[in-house]
């Protein structure tokens, strides 16, 4: 399994609808470059959420390396509800607090556990395992639980540290262990 777990550009907001900005679309036109001098493949799948700022992200990878796009709505960004009450600083805390306890939401919005559920429905799809290469274009607390799910570091303190773009390379090693690499901040 060789896997490449991509966090879009810098997007206006946080809706669905929202596109990259200028400095995204750039990002995005670097990040592209950079996985084309990454991946050496016979076979690549791009995967993204539907979502216009992982789309736009996407669509600049697949005019790079040549590659269709598939949309995959089990990868878009968890819906966090209503938090219009909150400051940025009591949502923050409050977000923590759900990482602690994967089961509480904001109102009207997903948990973790649900986002969790989704992403391992997303690690079943039969497509995964046709042995060709994966990049899947997502959004931060999607990506920070997803990688979790490969036993990756506190998905709290991923969804801290990952940044616009953002890259991290997952391989099954042959003795059947997993490697997570995070190779965009090292080389940019």
């Amino acid at each position: 399994m060789n896997l490449f777990f991509v966090r879009h550009g810098k997007a206006k907001g946080n809706e669905a609808k929202d596109p990259l900005t200028e400095e995204g679309i750039q990002q995005a036109k670097q990040l592209a470059s950079f996985l084309n001098t990454k991946i050496v493949a016979q076979e690549i799948q791009l995967i993204t959420s539907p979502f216009c700022r992982a789309f736009q992200t996407a669509e600049e990878i697949g005019r790079t390396l040549n590659l269709d796009i598939k949309k995959e709505v089990l990868l878009v960004e968890r819906n966090l509800g209503d938090t219009s009450d909150l400051s940025d600083e009591e949502r923050l805390r409050k977000i923590k607090e759900q990482f602690e306890h994967p089961e509480m939401s904001f109102p009207g919005g997903e948990s973790n556990l649900d986002v969790t559920l989704r992403v391992k429905k997303f690690l079943d799809q039969p497509y995964l395992n046709n042995g060709s290469v994966k990049i899947i274009v997502s959004h931060r607390l999607t990506l920070s639980l997803l990688l979790q799910e490969f036993g990756h570091k506190s998905a709290y303190e991923t969804f801290l540290t990952m940044t616009n773009p953002d890259v991290y390379y997952i391989k099954t090693m042959p003795d059947g262990s997993i490697q997570i690499e995070h190779i965009w901040g090292v080389q940019t």
